[in-house]
Formats: structure tokens, C-alpha cells, sequence
């Protein structure tokens, strides 16, 4: 993981938040950012009943004043990007809003991680919005941490960022999980994506194992 220049996320954009007590990332959106604080909508309908009983929630409900440490993490062409923060206040508005000062520099990881293969499976992705419609595509390339995907253009707004659900199946056995995209790319009446998945990935050995097992098929009929 890299330090980089200071590149923040842009208002509107989509980014997840990593709190004490949860398992699991919490997306959202900044409504204002500049190098000293973010401004996010508050995920409250997000937090489990674990969260609500930890610091975070006890700094919510006012019975805490020390400041609760959040990651922020969202994707950029250069890699994921990840920013520590404090959660110092919540601003009521519109929506309630809650006020992240930076504490750490933007890191990007631009590692690859997990092993990859080209192969075709059958994926179906919405988006996290019910009102929108979702899209039948193929895999092109499968790891257990992310997918890169082909679908005809038009079928779903994809943009950078955006949270989506994936059901596909494995060796018979339906798998779902919800990511967010990382990459758009669009040519010739198909919309290629790359999705990384949430933490954790619900069948991540099912997929570890798939990946094991064509590779070495792939190997053993002399393919990279």
C-alpha cells in the first residue's frame, strides 16, 4: 500500500465507511469534503444492533464525547483508496450528516491479492436501489475478491463506486454477494466492469476453490 498526494473523494461520490463493531463496510455519500473534514450522510439505518450497543452508538446517543475512529474507503482508477478518520459530530440538515475529521493521508492499494482466471460463469447484477433494474451478463476474468464482467450497454447505469448485488452460479450452487464497482468500460455496444466484493465475501471458499480447480484445468491444457 502506497502513501499518494492527497486525493479525496468528490461530493456525490459513494464511499464505505468502517466502524467499530461492524463486519461489515457501510456505504454512503459525501456531501462535502475538503483536507481537514468530510461531511457523509449518517448510515444510521445501517447499524446493527452490535454497532448500536458499542462506542459508536454511544457516541451517537450523546452518552460519549471521545471522538469514534471510521476508515473510508472507495475505489479510484489507481487502486483502492483508504483515509483514516474521526468521527468528531453529527450535523442535523436535510439528513443528518456525520462530521469526519482526517487523520491520515490517502493510501492506495494497487496489490493484487488473490489469484485470477479467465473463465465465463453466468452473473446477474443490481443495483442496491429496488426501483432499479439489474442485468444479465458473463464473468470474464473470476477471483474470489473480484469480478470483471461484460454486459450489453444499456441494460443498467453503471458508474464508478456505485454498490451492487451479485447472484451467479458455481458448479450448480447459486452464490450471491454485493460489491461495488471499481472500473467502467464501454466499447462496441458491451459495458465491461470490474467489481470488487464486500468483506467478507459470503462464499469466498466456494469461489477459492473454483479458481484452484480451473486454473489447474487450464494448466493441464496449456492455457496461462
Amino acid at each position: 500500500m502506497s502513501q499518494q498526494p492527497a486525493v479525496l473523494p468528490a461530493v456525490s461520490q459513494i464511499v464505505r465507511l468502517r466502524v467499530p463493531g461492524s463486519e461489515d463496510d457501510l456505504p454512503t455519500r459525501v456531501e462535502q469534503a475538503d483536507p481537514a473534514e468530510l461531511l457523509v450522510a449518517a448510515p444510521v439505518g445501517q447499524l446493527d444492533a452490535t454497532v448500536v450497543a458499542g462506542e459508536l452508538g454511544s457516541f451517537l446517543r450523546g452518552d460519549r464525547e471521545e471522538a469514534v475512529p471510521v476508515e473510508v474507503v472507495w475505489g479510484s482508477t489507481r487502486g483502492e483508496c483508504r483515509m483514516r478518520t474521526l468521527l468528531v459530530g453529527v450535523e442535523r440538515r436535510t439528513v443528518a450528516l456525520w462530521r469526519l475529521e482526517v487523520t491520515g493521508p490517502v493510501e492506495v492499494d494497487q496489490r493484487r491479492r488473490h489469484v485470477r482466471v479467465n473463465t465465463k460463469l453466468r452473473v446477474q447484477i443490481s443495483q442496491v436501489d429496488p426501483s432499479e433494474s439489474g442485468a444479465d451478463g458473463v464473468t470474464l476474468d473470476v477471483s474470489e475478491a473480484a469480478f470483471r464482467c461484460s454486459f450489453p450497454s444499456g441494460r443498467i447505469d453503471l458508474e464508478v463506486d456505485s454498490p451492487l448485488a451479485l447472484s451467479f452460479d458455481l458448479d450448480g450452487s447459486q452464490c450471491e454477494a454485493t460489491g461495488w464497482v471499481h472500473t467502467v468500460r464501454r466499447n462496441q455496444g458491451r459495458t465491461d466492469v470490474v467489481v470488487l466484493f464486500d468483506q467478507p465475501v459470503p462464499c469466498a471458499q466456494d469461489l477459492r476453490k473454483f479458481v484452484l480447480q480451473t486454473q489447474i484445468q487450464q494448466r493441464q491444457k496449456g492455457r496461462p
